[in-house]
């Protein structure tokens, strides 16, 4: 929870909109190992941004080909690779900013940079939610798969969400604000409203990284152990069916090695990349509420801003956790890019369901 006026000047978007306070920053200012973190980050930041740039692009525009567009779980990538692109963009302009380019000082750009940095940072948690829902429902209760995981509901629940995201972040629009001071103005929180902001920053935690989470944790455990079950069904009945066992145990190991990876990768990037800047923002805020002004720590400083970076990789890297655990998800990608290349290799069943029931187990795939 950094001052206002060094969050802003050093281009931490949502974290600098969300924390800002009374902190004393001037050791942090002066210390060089704080500044060459800084520094560092400054110079990766286009490189985060111009990877998620394009990865986010070719995945919206995979997940919305005809092959793909026409199940829920596509619809929901493709609506978080659109929602990871706006938050790329408006750190692009914060960016900007530390290279004295002002845009980010024009009322408008301020509290509309502050506010996407909100609704996405909010939907993208909750699209891999809905996607790991989807692998419970298709794991663990196939016969509700038709009504649970229609396309119909997925796109209602996609405007709901995004109608919850814009109606719970629209304070950001009239608490936030260009302030002068010192013949400079700076995008800031305005001080009445520091209280809601930090309340904001309580509901936002909760919202966006507790909740989440155990619902996270808890549809994964519930997945693992319907997999375990519905393998050792599998295995009972290949042991009655001994001559056409081999083949097929194969086939299905291979299959539940893939349904795990990707429940893993996902899980992984969620814990990894975005709990971390969430957990130094509870600290702070909590020593803050202890001490009032005071000022952070050299280790909070650092931290703080190596988080920040890994935070913003969350919104990067999706598109090759695809390509990398997601074999028809690769095919239609390279039928879309390098169709030259490719012209001979044919989509499975020319459809794509990244969780395609398997006979009775209804075991969810993304193949």
């Amino acid at each position: 929870m950094f001052d206002q006026q060094l969050i802003m000047d050093t281009g931490s978007s949502i974290l600098g909109a969300r924390n800002a306070s009374k902190y004393n920053t001037t050791d942090l200012e002066n210390d060089p190992t704080y500044q060459t973190v800084l520094h560092l980050q400054t110079w990766t930041l286009p490189v985060v941004f111009s990877i998620g740039l394009i990865g986010n692009i070719l995945a919206a525009r995979t997940f919305l080909s005809p092959n793909l567009r026409n199940t829920s779980c596509c619809l929901y990538l493709a609506t978080k690779s659109i929602n990871d692109l706006l938050f790329l963009m408006s750190l692009f302009v914060v960016w900007l900013y530390r290279l004295d380019v002002r845009v980010f000082k024009t009322v408008g750009v301020c509290q509309a940079t502050v506010f996407i940095t909100y609704i996405t940072g909010f939907l993208s948690v909750w699209c891999v939610v809905l996607i790991t829902w989807e692998n419970f429902i298709r794991v663990s209760l196939p016969s509700h798969v038709t009504n649970l995981c229609s396309v119909k509901r997925a796109k209602y629940t996609i405007i709901l969400l995004i109608t919850i995201a814009v109606g719970l972040y629209s304070f950001s629009l009239w608490t936030t604000g260009l302030i002068s001071s010192h013949n400079n103005s700076s995008c800031l929180v305005f001080e009445k409203y520091e209280r809601l902001l930090v309340a904001m920053t309580l509901v936002d935690s909760i919202l966006t990284l507790v909740i989440p989470l155990v619902v996270m944790v808890f549809l994964n455990v519930a997945i693992s152990v319907s997999a375990v079950h519905a393998h050792e069904r599998r295995k009972r009945l290949f042991e009655r069916v001994p001559r056409t066992s081999t083949s097929r145990r194969k086939e299905t190991l291979a299959l539940e090695v893939k349904v795990s990876k990707l429940l893993f990768a996902v899980s992984l990037i969620f814990i990894v990349l975005h709990t971390p800047t969430h957990v130094i923002r509870i600290k702070m805020m909590f020593l803050q509420s202890l001490y009032g002004a005071a000022s952070p720590s050299l280790n909070d400083g650092v931290m703080h801003r190596i988080f920040e970076l890994v935070y913003y990789m969350n919104f990067s890297v999706h598109c090759a956790v695809y390509l990398i655990f997601g074999d028809n998800f690769r095919l239609v990608f390279k039928r879309i890019y390098f169709s030259g290349c490719y012209e001979t290799e044919a989509v499975q069943n020319n459809t794509f369901d990244p969780y395609a029931e398997r006979g009775s187990e209804g075991e969810a795939i993304f193949r």
